[in-house]
């Protein structure tokens, strides 16, 4: 369960990077990874410092696009 400063992390994310990244492609996006506790980066061999764990990274994919960024530049 994240922690109330966690959560203030993801819903930044969300609201600063994510959204206006759907918005700015007009595609949806697939969240493959978001928050993960300290036991699940574990289990899935995230790095020992991961931003994951702070609510501070997500990893994504969007449909038919293979390099994103070329659209965002």
């Amino acid at each position: 369960m994240p922690t109330p400063a966690q959560i203030a992390n993801l819903t930044r994310l969300c609201e600063t990077v994510l959204e206006p990244a759907r918005v700015l492609l007009g595609l949806p996006l697939h969240i493959d990874s978001g928050f993960r506790s300290a036991a699940l980066n574990v289990k899935v061999g995230g790095a020992r410092s991961s931003a994951h764990m702070e609510g501070l990274a997500a990893d994504f994919k969007i449909t038919g696009m293979l390099w994103p960024w070329r659209s965002i530049n």
